[in-house]
């Protein structure tokens, strides 16, 4: 239901990239947890006293993070609240576009940033000509890290699948779970001395830190086992998000569903969907269902493009040799884990699963002699057919994630979300970007999204991997020779030789 316009601090309804936005940042400290709110623990900031803002999501971190620079004239933050230096010192901040005229609808509600961070770290910026501009910059950390991260499992000991010991770890901890998107795993800790005893000085977080490590989902018939994500979903105005703990082949098979956005290079857009068989460029990717076109953040006018390099290759798509050693029987395994091995189940796995308008992508594997000879040791205290499901699983996300990358700087978009998937696509064709376009065109994964504000400006960075490359991929290497064929046939079609 929309809100009505008087609900909203005028004080607080700030212009950000042409739109109007609901910007609100208190820091309450230690005394405000103890009685009412009052003047010397609470600091109600208005956006005009932010100089930036930085919010970071991202699936290698369950929690969110971000830093804040506020401006800090006379030390006017350490006269008003006592900042001690502990998880009371609390920043929360609540973003969101409203409509011009002040009211917000349910859809606004759900792409809200609603945060209750702790203040990590605080760094001061002292103007060594005038007070009046001193600034503090403070790093924050999500309240739920914190819980995990102020308490000792001294004494713990765990047993049972890797994914119900996380479970077990965030209920601890009043957190809720997502069941429907929750997996336990294949990795089943049954056996003394195999049970999970933290080491002394271990906290919450580094233990979960370390399952994560140690868990892994079996995908498919074959040996193929892949690691999972730990996610917190955003909120409401209510309730605080749950969490989700979910294998990497599940996400990738559900790509259809979460493809968010749609991003065109250099072109315009005179549609707010992109539709299948658009533009007709063959490396393009091939949507079953409109994905949404954003008119103003959607033109992509520069890209950042890494293609994996040899210095991740050499250190990443590299073979494991595993060795196990059993306690109880003495005896010592050693097995390799070859990448050749699990390629085939790999592509299955994470490029099958996308369709391009010219048909169905290749893995981008560059592989070359020395991958045949260049092994990495692999040592887990556990079972050996464990430890090489933990191999594997670790091999397939460094083949996923050292892979295709490409950096977006774009308008802000408080929707954006890591986890999710953005189609990229070029609506017209050029000779002279076939090689180009298999690598940037097509489904990407993102895997983070930092929202940053600075002053009336709002820009996201997204972070995306791509593990293919389109099917029309050879450059030709007589440009000159193909643009003749081209202005002699007026029916010839680049298209033609690559079926």
């Amino acid at each position: 239901m929309p809100r009505d316009k008087q609900s909203h601090d005028p004080n607080h309804v700030v212009p950000i990239n042409g739109a109007k936005f609901f910007c609100e940042f208190k820091l309450k400290c230690a005394d405000s947890f103890e009685g009412e709110d009052g003047a010397l623990n609470v600091i109600d900031f208005t956006k005009s006293s932010i100089v930036s803002l930085d919010i970071v999501d991202s699936i290698f971190e369950p929690f969110t993070r971000g830093s804040i620079t506020v401006n800090n004239p006379y030390d006017f933050i350490e006269h008003n609240v006592m900042l001690r230096g502990d998880s009371k010192d609390i920043l929360e901040v609540k973003l969101y576009q409203i409509d011009e005229d002040g009211t917000m609808s349910a859809t606004q509600e759900e792409r809200q940033l609603k945060y209750e961070f702790v203040i990590e770290d605080e760094n001061n910026s002292i103007s060594k000509t005038d007070r009046s501009n001193n600034f503090k910059t403070f790093s924050l950390i999500d309240v739920d890290y914190f819980k995990l991260n102020e308490s000792i499992p001294y004494g713990k000991r765990y047993n049972g699948y890797v994914g119900d010991i996380i479970q077990q770890i965030l209920e601890e901890f009043d957190f809720k779970i997502d069941p429907e998107k929750w997996s336990p795993g294949d990795h089943l800790i049954e056996v003394f001395p195999q049970y999970i005893i933290p080491p002394q000085g271990w906290r919450y977080s580094d233990l979960i830190k370390y399952l994560l490590r140690i868990n892994y989902n079996k995908s498919g018939d074959g040996d193929l086992a892949v690691q999972s994500i730990l996610k917190q979903e955003r909120g409401t105005n209510t309730e605080r998000g749950k969490f989700t703990l979910q294998p990497l082949t599940k996400i990738f098979h559900d790509n259809k569903k979460l493809v968010k956005e749609s991003f065109t290079i250099n072109d315009l857009s005179d549609s707010q969907e992109i539709k299948r068989g658009d533009g007709g460029n063959p490396n393009n990717p091939d949507p079953d269902e409109p994905v949404p076109f954003n008119e103003v953040t959607g033109p992509l006018k520069n890209t950042n493009l890494t293609s994996p390099m040899t210095r991740f290759t050499n250190e990443f798509f590299v073979n494991y040799t595993v060795s196990t050693h059993d306690p109880q029987t003495g005896v010592h395994s050693k097995e390799t884990v070859v990448i050749e091995d699990i390629k085939e189940e790999w592509s299955r796995a994470f490029v099958e699963v996308f369709t391009c308008a010219g048909g169905l992508p290749r893995p981008n594997l560059y592989l070359d002699q020395k991958e045949k000879y260049i092994y990495k040791p692999f040592i887990m205290p556990f079972r050996h057919y464990e430890v090489l499901s933990l191999a594997r699983a670790q091999m397939v996300s460094n083949l996923l994630f050292f892979n295709l990358q490409l950096n977006i700087d774009n308008i802000g978009d408080t929707n954006r979300r890591s986890c999710t998937f953005i189609d990229v696509f070029r609506r017209n064709q050029n000779t002279q970007t076939v090689g180009n376009d298999a690598k940037l065109l097509g489904r990407w994964f993102v895997t983070t999204v930092r929202h940053r504000f600075e002053k009336d400006r709002y820009q996201n960075v997204l972070q995306c991997v791509k593990p293919c490359i389109g099917p029309v991929s050879e450059v030709n290497r007589d440009i000159k020779g193909l643009q003749k064929k081209i202005d002699k046939d007026p029916n010839f079609n680049i298209n033609n030789m690559y079926t």
